[in-house]
Order: C-alpha cells, then sequence, then structure tokens
C-alpha cells in the first residue's frame, strides 16, 4: 500500500512530502515527492501514488526526517 505523508515546508520553503510503501503496517520505502510529484515513485507505482495524493496524511517534520532515511529503490519491488 502507498500513502502520501505531508510534512511543513522546510526554513527555506521546499516542501516535505513523500510516498511511503506500507508492508504489514509498517512503512518499507520512502520515496520524497520534491517537485516531481507522483512521478518520484517507481513507474510501477505511478497510478497508485497518484490515488494516494487525495487522502494524505500529516506527519512532522521529525517523522519525515526517519522516513527519508528508509529505502527509495529505482525499481519495485527490488530491494
Amino acid at each position: 500500500m502507498i500513502i502520501y505523508l505531508c510534512a511543513t515546508n522546510c526554513s527555506d520553503g521546499n516542501p516535505r512530502r513523500g510516498f511511503a510503501f506500507l508492508e504489514d503496517g509498517m512503512p518499507r520505502a520512502f520515496w520524497p515527492e520534491g517537485y516531481a510529484s507522483y512521478m518520484s515513485v517507481p513507474d510501477s507505482l505511478h497510478y497508485a501514488a497518484r490515488r494516494s495524493m487525495g487522502d494524505g496524511l500529516t506527519i512532522t517534520a521529525a517523522q519525515y526526517g526517519r522516513l527519508c532515511s528508509l529505502p527509495s529503490p529505482d525499481q519495485w519491488p527490488n530491494f
């Protein structure tokens, strides 16, 4: 399952949003959105990422920072 997560913008005004892949309720991978929108995830997940954007969840900046340490594989599933 892909979910869309949103934190407040950084002090420079850059967005802190991204897509997390959940497995058994735990995040296994995370793709920071940046300015690429759903294109930041692997091609095979574009549709799911685009659909998740309507139901974004708010998280803290600290949670976003921890998620950024997860793998962001270019191919899926290919850890």
